[in-house]
């Protein structure tokens, strides 16, 4: 009995909630991009831009694996997966 309360709850609980969260969707989203948009401005306004980038670093088996299709591809053959492993 107490499982069939505490589930009757729980499900009154995230119904409210859901409630909640779509009848106040689009003020929250009006406030956060207005935020969003102020931001940006400042941004530009005083001189900062999005800069650089994150490069993984290849690793050892992808160099010797495009080593070994090069020297295959310069004998004019073409490589075997056997040969990658």
């Amino acid at each position: 009995m107490w499982f069939a309360l505490g589930f009757i709850a729980g499900l009154v609980t995230a119904t409210f909630i859901a409630v909640l969260v779509a009848f106040f969707k689009q003020p929250i989203e009006s406030v956060t991009d207005r935020i969003y948009r102020d931001i940006q401005a400042n941004a530009r306004q005083v001189g900062l831009s999005q800069r650089g980038a994150i490069y993984i670093p290849r690793d050892d088996a992808e160099v010797v694996r495009d080593r070994i299709v090069a020297e295959n591809r310069a004998k004019g053959r073409d490589t075997n997966i056997d040969e990658l492993r």
